[in-house]
């Protein structure tokens, strides 16, 4: 890419001599003097801006051309650099991810999760043409209320950690032949699912935008079933 960025680092670090050995292997820029107070309030306020929960995070910032604004592109690359690596730059955030790849999101939002590990490409295809719209519909009303995010949308394609806890926690079976499962979690909300699979039937064409559009008005109504992830 030609595009010009900056990797500053910001530390974690508890004490000087650890932010030392480690800043020692970093050829990027920094917030300062880490011995200094300053620098320290500095980071923390970046962190609450940034709602950084964890580490390592790696938020993308875009500055306005005139260097009055900046805008938050992606909270969180990581998940982009671990599986497609620096070439994939500018790690802009997907409207749908494969939960088993990237899951940012997913335990703060209500999460709409399609698992189709055993079936057909045309399976993944249809997911996300389905889930696509819906979830620029909820980017979009976000940017325009200057609001979070109100739902999050993920699909698994392929077997993997992430999706097989989904199937325990929820009680879901493993995943067979030809079989789509769908389920809406809602994490933050006491460890909470929704099997919401009696609004889709067992073709691949009752999978459809207006089917999840109707789970999700249900939700807000209140009308689902609420149950608790089995965690034990």
């Amino acid at each position: 890419s030609n595009t010009n960025f900056e990797i500053v680092f910001c530390s974690s670090d508890r004490d000087d001599a650890s932010y030392n050995e480690y800043y020692d292997m970093m050829p990027w820029a920094n917030l300062g003097d880490f011995s200094q107070e300053e620098t320290k309030k500095r980071k923390q306020a970046l962190s609450s801006v940034l709602d950084v929960n964890g580490i390592p995070c790696l938020s993308l910032l875009k500055v306005s051309d005139d260097g009055t604004s900046v805008e938050l592109v992606n909270q969180d690359c990581c998940g982009k650099v671990r599986s497609a690596g620096a070439e994939s730059f500018p790690w802009l955030p997907e409207l749908v991810n494969d939960c088993n790849e990237e899951s940012e999101g997913i335990d703060e939002q209500p999460s709409l999760v399609i698992l189709h590990e055993k079936c057909s490409d045309e399976a993944s295809k249809k997911s996300l043409e389905v889930l696509k719209p819906l979830a620029l519909f909820y980017k979009d009303k976000a940017k325009t209320e200057e609001s979070d995010v109100a739902y999050q949308f993920y699909y698994a394609s392929e077997e993997g950690a992430l999706s097989e806890r989904i199937r325990n926690f929820c009680e879901l079976g493993e995943a067979t032949e030809n079989k789509m499962q769908v389920v809406l979690l809602d994490i933050a909300n006491g460890m909470s699912y929704y099997n919401v699979e009696n609004f889709f039937g067992k073709e691949l064409s009752s999978f459809t935008k207006e089917a999840c559009e109707k789970v999700i008005s249900d939700f807000e109504a209140g009308k689902l079933e609420k149950r608790t992830m089995k965690t034990g």
